[in-house]
Formats: C-alpha cells, sequence, structure tokens
C-alpha cells in the first residue's frame, strides 16, 4: 500500500474515531457550525468512504484495461513480420513494395511494450503507473495504430495482394486493426475516469474549509477551546491526526 493510500486511510479511520469519542462526551458535544456536528462529521466520513470506493473500483477498472491493452499488442511485431513477407512475394511494383516497407520499418519502430513503472496510487493488490509515463505509452501506441491503418488503406489499394491466410488478408488486418482501436479507446476511457475518481476523491478531502482535513481538524480546535487544552476531553482526541493528500 502506497504512502498516500495508508495516508486516506489514516484520516478516514482517525475521524471514525473522532466521532466516537465526542459522541460519549459526559458534557456533550454541540458546536455552533452546523458542518461540526455529529451528524455532520457522520455524513463526511460516510461520503468519503463512498468516494473512495467509487476509486478503488476505477483503478481495478483501469488496471483491467491496461492489461488487455498492453495484450492486443502481444505478437505484433512478429505478425507485422508475416504481413511483409507476404507482401514481398505477392508480385506488386517494386515501388509499391517500398512504400510498404516504409511503413513495415515504422511499425517496428513503434514498439508498444508492456509499462514499467513507479507506482502512485496503489491498494494493496494494485498499482497505477505515472501519468507520464501513460501518456507516452499513448502516444507511442496511438502513432503505431495510425501506421497500422495507413497500411491497410495502401494493401487494400494493391490487386496483387490477396494472400489466402485469413489473418494477413486486408479483411483479416481490418478486423485486428478494429479489435485493438477498441480497446485502445477502453484504455483512454478507463483512465479518464480513473483520472476524475482520483481528483473527486482528494477534493473530499483536501478541500479548503469544507473537505475532511479541514472539517476534522475544526472539530478538535472546537473541543479545545470548549473544554481547554489540558482536559481529558480533549486529550482524548488530540493524537488524532488528519492531513491532506497530495
Amino acid at each position: 500500500m502506497s504512502v498516500n493510500q495508508a495516508g486516506i486511510n489514516v484520516n478516514f479511520t482517525n475521524l471514525g474515531l473522532l466521532i466516537t469519542r465526542i459522541s460519549v462526551f459526559p458534557n456533550g458535544y454541540n458546536p455552533s457550525r452546523s458542518e461540526l456536528s455529529i451528524a455532520s462529521l457522520t455524513n463526511c466520513l460516510n461520503h468519503a468512504q463512498d468516494v473512495k470506493s467509487s476509486f478503488l473500483n476505477a483503478v481495478v477498472i483501469e488496471k483491467n484495461a491496461q492489461t488487455q491493452f498492453n495484450a492486443s499488442f502481444d505478437g505484433f511485431d512478429s505478425f507485422i513480420t508475416r504481413v511483409g513477407n507476404a507482401v514481398s512475394i505477392c508480385g506488386a511494383p517494386r515501388h509499391t513494395i517500398e512504400q510498404i516497407e516504409v511503413i513495415l520499418r515504422d511499425l517496428h519502430g513503434r514498439r508498444a511494450t508492456a509499462l514499467v513503472s513507479k507506482p502512485t496510487v496503489t491498494t494493496d493488490n494494485t498499482a497505477v503507473p505515472e501519468s507520464n509515463q501513460i501518456t507516452r505509452h499513448i502516444s507511442t501506441t496511438e502513432s503505431k495504430l495510425e501506421s497500422f491503418n495507413t497500411l491497410i488503406q495502401l494493401l487494400s489499394s494493391v490487386p496483387l495482394y490477396v494472400p489466402n491466410e485469413e489473418d494477413l488478408s486486408t479483411v483479416g488486418l481490418a478486423k485486428r486493426y478494429n479489435t485493438m482501436k477498441m480497446v485502445d479507446m477502453n484504455y483512454k476511457t478507463a483512465l479518464a475516469s480513473l483520472d476524475a475518481a482520483r481528483e473527486l476523491r482528494n477534493n473530499i478531502i483536501n478541500a479548503e474549509g469544507t473537505g475532511l482535513v479541514d472539517i476534522a481538524n475544526a472539530a478538535k480546535t472546537y473541543v479545545k477551546s470548549v473544554y481547554g487544552a489540558t482536559s481529558h476531553e480533549y486529550k482524548s482526541i488530540s493524537d488524532l491526526t488528519f492531513k491532506k493528500v497530495v
């Protein structure tokens, strides 16, 4: 579990403890500010936990989409080599073959590899790679897909390119491209959803004046102001820390 996720869990755990402890104060807990009431603190915690659950679900969806995304490129280089061999023996004019070879070299030069990155957000079993590496990876594979589509369009204009192997035919190539494109779009959608879920989660915790951290700390300050810094009531909650997350 990352430091970031651990810090978030501490905030949630400590808010639960804060609510439990102030609920049994002998002389009561009655702030004038409604956001600091026990009912509001409880609603704040429940909402934050729901948002956290949505975020963790988005992490799982993104990870599954990333796995499918990477799998869609498995064996792609060797497949493109097969296409190149089929082109070389199809009998097309040399200048046409040379055009196709340029695209083939381009495809081999932009290699889609599995992401290996430093995790920035993790659950117990799931890691999300750094966004800058994801951006580079997507840019690379987008270029690869564009080149693959260009290859298909060019081969479709070559009457002599009619391999008997179904997967090497222009129909087979188009089918593979469409599948890869769909997986690519699913991955981008999952990434966008994850980013939105992360932003919402962080806002629930960090929002100035209204986030979980500021509200919880304000509740502590209220107890300190009413009962005093040396009181049993304040000492029972003084060790509960709330920190904003990056």
